[in-house]
């Protein structure tokens, strides 16, 4: 103890901030005890498994790692919740036969299981994500047995080989324990005593004398009982050398479809006409068994009837010579690997493709480049897979024939929901109440933004305006406020109104992806009704009010119309009364693939006319800046292409956990991210509590400053030459520090 249960939880799902944290707190201490009293200190730990990589780094430690059959640990876990601890997945609806010991357990809970929540689940990128709830234990533990498998193995790649061991422990025997002693470096092997060790089965449910389980052996399973085990788990039983072929079995079908015919393919048509290949092969019309080569290898309906999706790509990357094309039914760009499915009452197979399995399986057999887009399907109400994929480097966009690319999405339709601007600035101050966590360092109070108020009003040479002033009147205006409005309105109206208390011109963005403007549910946005009578008195303190443009969020997590979102919300505010000439964007190409201002032609950064991100397809530049009357960019955003936006690391490389607190991502952002720049010469934005960063150039020098203080930034500003334009950017957030829960921002 401690286990790191919650902590290895976090770590998987990517909520873990400082992983060498709670090595630190927990794990280092009784490693030194341990190491004070012996050579050596060895722990079993299944929780340390997402912790293998800074484990090494932190120690330099080897790793044992026990690999046993899946079927067999199905069958014990299963029992071992039933007879003895109750804590593999507690959500699980089937009916358990609990023995006595274990209904005790369970009586005994108050809060919910540490180990229990330790376990992973299916993520939103996994194939069984959607139907995890009504998942009997079988396929609970297969699952799993097959995701910490796939995940201790990627686990062990991030450090040096020869400090991972992996033991079949299956049948273990005295040898298999030698070698782990020396691989250990264990001096005192005594194979008598460990002999009985084995022969008593230590940690069985035997040895801990709870009665003998009555989950079935797997050799006593039923054929659909061993099918589901496939479906679930086949990767790590492939993979781990315990399957008898490469290929998947195939299920024990009642309807069994003959293979379809090839589909007349205007898609397949289109490709072979861009990569210029003299020759195609059908690897759905050759017998089986056989194989051709072709200068392109297609498959356009096997797909549909496979029971192996990994066994048909093969069969189709070694029968092309240059391209592969392949088209299966339904898009789903989510899915982090395929899934095989023969549930329902035919019991016949079904299949869903997971693009990045897919493009990873053809880059292994060497291919350059590889395009995934979707395509509407032959019927014309629902979408295919269509993958290409090249042995020559090229563009990917060269690739994916613009005519038979599907960009539809569905229509943004909004409701009335009635929530009063009481209810919204409530939800707002309980939803912010974390960030006045000191832990955080990232709050202020609104004290702190009057005291910048008043400095920037005083700074001798500075002249202050609105963004649209800064943005448009490049000889009279030098600076200006502009405050994105994230998530904190509470605070964003405590700032407005020291802004007019001081006649300090300042711009606030309002987000329409944001949980004060409305929620999302299912098709519908659900915008609250109060946000009127807010927004109206935001306009009423004198501050300039544009929009916070989302429209990428819609496209790529909800298949909504982002470009008509943006649009609706922009003239809806208009209806308000709100003059609204300008925009910012809400994240960036790093997190998107593009920039959320290319939605308008003007800003417009990437050629052509759509582009992707993780397969997720998005159009660019439908709303007319000129038509709509958005008159400016916050940012005054231009173009500085210097390759194919997806070779740019800044684009192509999503990043990982508190980037906007990274100094080298925040340099290249605001600096050199190789895809665009800013037109002012300098950004000033704050980070934190009394946090912040300078990034500009003079010329042709660069100064970039993190982590510095307000003073320094103010001192700054007043060194600075009177003709460089300056925007500080400020998010509201962090100008709303609260004495408690659910309270109003404190004024100082």
């Amino acid at each position: 103890m401690s286990n790191l249960n919650i902590e290895s939880r976090h770590l998987i799902e990517g909520f873990l901030y400082d992983p060498y944290h709670p090595i630190l707190e927990n794990v280092a201490p009784r490693v030194a005890r341990g190491l004070a009293r012996r050579s050596h200190y060895v722990e079993k730990q299944n929780s340390l498994v997402p912790f293998i990589p800074y484990l090494w780094r932190y120690f330099g430690c080897k790793f044992v790692v026990p690999m046993r059959d899946g079927r067999e640990v199905v069958t014990s876990l299963v029992n071992w919740h039933t007879k003895m601890y109750p804590i593999i997945y507690q959500e699980c609806r089937e009916a358990c036969d609990y023995s006595e010991h274990a209904r005790k357990v369970l009586e005994a809970q108050c809060d919910p299981d540490e180990f229990d929540y330790s376990l992973p689940r299916p993520g939103a990128d996994d194939p069984w994500h959607a139907e995890w709830a009504h998942f009997t234990r079988l396929e609970m533990t297969a699952w799993y047995w097959n995701f910490i498998n796939q995940y201790v193995r990627k686990m062990a790649r991030a450090v040096p080989a020869e400090s991972v061991r992996f033991v079949e422990y299956t049948r273990p025997n005295v040898e298999t324990i030698r070698r782990i002693y020396e691989f250990i470096g264990l001096g005192d092997f005594d194979p008598d005593a460990v002999a009985a060790l084995l022969k008593r089965k230590v940690n069985s449910l035997a040895d801990r004398q709870a009665p003998a389980g009555r989950f079935p052996h797997w050799r006593d399973w039923t054929p659909s009982m061993t099918q589901r085990f496939y479906e679930l788990a086949w990767e790590s039983f492939r993979d781990l050398g315990y399957a008898q072929t490469s290929e998947r079995p195939a299920p024990p079908q009642v309807n069994v479809t003959a293979a379809a015919p090839r589909l007349d393919d205007g898609a397949l048509d289109a490709i072979v006409a861009l990569t210029g290949t003299p020759s195609v092969c059908h690897v759905e019309s050759l017998a089986a068994g056989t194989e051709a080569r072709a200068a392109l290898a297609a498959c356009t309906a096997a797909f549909a009837t496979t029971h192996d999706i990994e066994a048909l790509i093969d069969r189709v990357a070694r029968a092309a010579i240059e391209v592969v094309y392949l088209r299966a039914p339904g898009y789903e760009p989510r899915l982090a690997r395929h899934r095989h499915d023969c549930t329902g009452t035919t019991r016949a197979s079904s299949v869903r493709v997971s693009p990045r399995a897919a493009e990873d399986q053809l880059r292994g057999h060497g291919f350059q480049t590889v395009a995934v887009f979707p395509v509407r399907d032959a019927a014309g109400t629902g979408r295919d897979t269509v993958l290409v994929a090249s042995r020559r480097r090229q563009r990917r966009t060269r690739l994916v024939p613009a005519k038979h690319l599907d960009l539809s999405f569905r229509p943004y339709r909004v409701v009335d929901l009635a929530k009063d601007a009481h209810h919204v600035l409530d939800e707002v101050n309980r939803c912010c109440a974390y960030l006045s966590d000191p832990a955080l360092r990232l709050i202020n109070d609104l004290a702190f933004f009057q005291a910048i108020v008043v400095d920037l009003m005083g700074l001798p040479g500075r002249k202050l305006g609105t963004v649209r002033d800064l943005a448009l009147d490049r000889t009279r205006v030098n600076l200006a406020l502009r405050v994105d409005v994230d998530i904190d309105f509470a605070a964003a109206m405590g700032m407005a109104r020291i802004a007019a208390e001081r006649a300090a011109p300042a711009t606030f963005f309002l987000l329409h992806t944001a949980a004060y403007h409305g929620i999302l549910e299912g098709d519908t946005f659900l915008r609250n009704r109060g946000a009127a009578q807010l927004y109206r008195e935001l306009a009423a303190t004198g501050v300039e009010i544009g929009l916070h443009v989302d429209p990428y969020q819609l496209y790529h997590e909800h298949g909504i119309d982002g470009g008509a979102a943006v649009r609706t919300e922009l003239e809806w505010l208009r209806e308000l009364g709100i003059a609204v000439s300008g925009i910012t964007g809400h994240n960036c190409a790093s997190v998107y693939g593009a920039e959320s201002v290319e939605m308008f032609d003007r800003w417009q950064v990437r050629p052509g006319h759509w582009f992707s991100r993780d397969y997720r397809y998005a159009p660019l530049g439908v709303l007319h800046a000129d038509a709509l009357a958005v008159e400016y960019e916050g940012g005054s955003l231009m173009p500085a292409l210097e390759a194919d936006p997806d070779e740019l690391e800044f684009v192509n490389v999503r990043p990982g956990g508190d980037f906007l607190r990274d100094p080298r991502w925040l340099r290249r952002y605001l600096l050199d991210n190789g895809y665009c720049c800013w037109g002012y010469d300098f950004n000033v934005w704050i980070l934190g509590s009394d946090d912040w960063v300078i990034a500009g150039r003079e010329g042709q020098r660069q100064r970039f400053e993190f982590g510095v203080n307000w003073s320094r930034v103010r001192d700054f500003l007043a060194e600075l030459d009177h003709t460089r334009r300056v925007a500080i950017t400020l998010h509201p957030c962090y100008f709303g520090k609260r004495s408690a829960p659910g309270e109003p921002p404190v004024a100082g």
